[in-house]
């Protein structure tokens, strides 16, 4: 016998399945039925909507038995379970409950759809109820608040680059090479003239070097190549504990040199431990970004809050030729609002833990050299706070004069601040930051207008995804100045310093005019209307390339190809063998390998000739010194002061007479 409902095998007179728990029924309905008229191996199989019996005819005798089961695949029809072996359980089978299941698919793909549009519309939705039901002064506090995080966002993205400093133990390989256009060597031949012959042949110079940096040691390995050629190596290990220099080129000596580095060693020493020491106050000092985002957050939502009187419009704000409707929140800013605004500052200073908290941070890293603790300049930050708000208590707004002027803010649909300025009449100034997007078109502009003398940053272009290609300018009293264009950049990093794609920077035609104000130099200044500093690099946060080229009149000038990443380990030992360099004779140095490079890299002749002349003098020196000259003989010499038994030297004055220049 089975289960009806999972088909496991049931031992006789089991009331529940042991599989799946299932109650098994045992009674089976009698019904009449009638005989098939050709029964099969004497067993008969009757079916019946209700039910199945089945009937064994012996000796003209009816009974309803069970027979031995033949095969245990159980048959599923009209409700029951039915076997091949003739038995047959009446256990409805139970149906799966696919409307339950539909129904709740349906809700969990409409809480998906939800949380999906709210996500999507939710910041909208926040926007216009803020809009609609507050009044411009708290809608511009909301959008205050709902800024911030973007404000901090941009400082914290500062604040990590100086935090993101490398730690030690630092590894890494670097490559540089100098690429030497046309023009800069038609500029050399211009101003050397012939002693320009001997560097014109160079096009590339590169250095290929592995470096390890750690609190007692500096290492390096390095490879120098010109035209592509390798031309000399050098490995170098700086013992910072010890003072000492070990030094080895292999195409000259097979031995490191040791050299005690004395006095300048001391003082590199000395500006290596600043270096480190700065590093690492920096990053106790400067605040989380977090703190940061709390800060701004806190004040400039005391600032908001305390204007009370603001107008607002809708609007249009544009930036670098680019447009993006808005709301435009006009606040007027006198003498009264400052007083309100100054007073909510200080109450918000007055137990500000994260501002204590950084000051707390500034005595830790510079105790020492701060003549108070950190209690005492608390004190005197409380009390300070107290006195200054007491003094707010006191000041009267017709004491600061009658003025006004106008601070603007523009608000996009999402309840974000786009766009930042100031009218002050009585100063003559504007002061506008604004920065729109409008599909995936993006633009940007810094403005100070002063006195009728208008500094403008301007740019527009378009944005997926984290990818920039924008075009910039910087222009002054009507004067393009400074362009500059962004192709393909990516800022995914930006917060680690780390940024790809490619920067094109140039003066503008237009500095011409700005040379003749000035007075300055005019071949200067067309030479570098000419040229173009084209950047690119492709970083991430563990390798980076980049190129930095010079441009005159769009053939290159100088350029300079890098390349580097961080390693997971040294490469870089202290020397275990070495000799001393008092120890060492340089015309034991052998120069053939260099030279040899030299001529593949495509050096001169007269070059090379004088460095085997210098050779062949410098070994000539060294037989000449061991040869002719045994210093252990001047033992024999007598003293120098034997020299004494000479007469003095005023005796020479009687060769006077024997010659008189008159004479001639």
């Amino acid at each position: 016998m089975f289960c009806g409902n999972c088909g496991k095998n049931l031992t006789e007179g089991s009331a529940f399945c042991p599989e799946c728990g299932t109650p098994i029924n045992t009674s089976m309905p009698a019904e009449d039925s009638a005989p098939v008229e050709k029964p099969a191996d004497n067993v008969t199989v009757q079916d019946s909507p209700q039910e199945q019996i089945i009937q064994e005819k012996s000796n003209g005798v009816s009974a309803t038995e069970e027979v031995a089961p033949q095969q245990t695949e159980p048959v599923q029809q009209q409700g029951y379970i039915h076997f091949n072996n003739g038995e047959s359980n009446f256990v409805p089978v139970k149906k799966r409950k696919k409307g339950l299941k539909l129904f709740a698919s349906i809700v969990a793909a409409v809480l998906v759809v939800t949380v999906g549009l709210y996500a999507f519309a939710g910041p909208y939705i926040s926007n216009w109820v803020n809009k609609t039901f507050r009044s411009t002064e708290g809608y511009l506090a909301y959008a205050v608040e709902n800024s911030a995080e973007n404000l901090s966002d941009s400082i914290g993205t500062f604040v990590d680059l100086l935090r993101n400093t490398p730690t030690l133990p630092l590894n890494a390989s670097a490559n540089y090479e100098i690429e030497i256009g046309k023009g800069l060597k038609d500029l050399i031949k211009r101003e050397a003239g012939a002693e320009a012959a001997s560097i014109s042949w160079i096009d590339k110079a590169g250095i290929d070097a592995d470096v390890s940096v750690t609190e007692d040691s500096i290492g390096m390995n390095a490879n120098a190549s010109l035209n592509g050629k390798d031309i000399i190596s050098f490995n170098e290990y700086i013992d910072l504990k010890n003072g000492e220099l070990f030094l080895s080129i292999p195409q000259v000596t097979d031995e490191y040199v040791r050299l005690d580095m004395g006095y300048e060693f001391a003082e590199f020493t000395s500006m290596y431990s600043s270096l480190l020491e700065a590093i690492e106050t920096i990053d106790k000092v400067i605040p989380d970004t977090k703190v940061i985002e709390r800060i701004i957050e806190r004040y400039a939502v005391a600032v908001a809050e305390s204007i009370d009187k603001a107008k607002d419009k809708s609007a249009t704000l544009k930036a670098g030729g680019v447009s993006q409707k808005c709301t435009l929140v006009t606040a007027e800013i006198n003498a009264k609002t400052l007083i309100k605004i100054a007073k909510a500052v200080l109450k918000e200073a007055k137990n500000d833990s994260d501002i204590k908290g950084i000051i707390k941070n500034v005595c830790n890293s510079f105790s020492g050299q701060i003549p108070m603790d950190y209690k005492t300049i608390i004190e005197l930050y409380d009390s300070g706070i107290e006195q200054a708000l007491k003094e707010m208590n006191n000041v009267d707004p017709d004491d600061l004069g009658d003025f006004s002027f106008d601070v603007l803010v523009w608000i996009n649909n999402k309840g974000e601040i786009i766009g930042f300025g100031m009218d002050i009449p009585d100063a003559n100034a504007e002061i506008k930051v604004a920065s729109v997007e409008n599909g995936n078109k993006i633009g940007s502009e810094i403005s100070i207008d002063a006195q009728g003398q208008k500094l403008i940053i301007e740019g527009s272009g378009t944005k997926k995804g984290d990818t920039i290609n924008a075009d910039y300018k910087i222009s002054f009293g009507g004067m393009d100045i400074l362009e500059m264009k962004a192709e393909n950049a990516n800022i995914k990093n930006l917060d680690k310093g780390v940024v790809s794609g490619k920067f094109t920077l140039s003066l503008s035609k237009d500095i011409e005019k700005f040379a003749k104000m000035s007075g300055a130099d005019r071949e200067v200044i067309d030479f570098l209307t000419r040229a173009e500093l084209v950047v690119e690099t492709n970083s991430n946060t563990k390798t980076s390339t980049g190129k930095i080229s010079l441009l005159y009149d769009d053939e290159l000038f100088v350029a300079i190809n890098m390349s580097g990443e961080y390693t997971d380990k040294s490469k870089i030992k202290k020397p275990k063998d070495y000799v001393d360099a008092d120890d060492v004779d340089p015309s034991d140095f052998d120069l053939d390998e260099i030279i040899d490079n030299l001529e593949d890299a495509g050096a001169p002749s007269s070059l090379t000739k004088m460095m085997e002349k210098s050779v062949e003098n410098s070994t000539q020196r060294k037989y000449t010194d061991d040869d002719l000259y045994d210093y252990d003989d001047y033992d024999d010499y007598d003293d120098y002061d034997d020299y004494d038994d000479y007469d003095d030297y005023d005796d020479y004055d009687d060769y006077d007479d024997y010659y008189s220049y008159d004479e001639y």
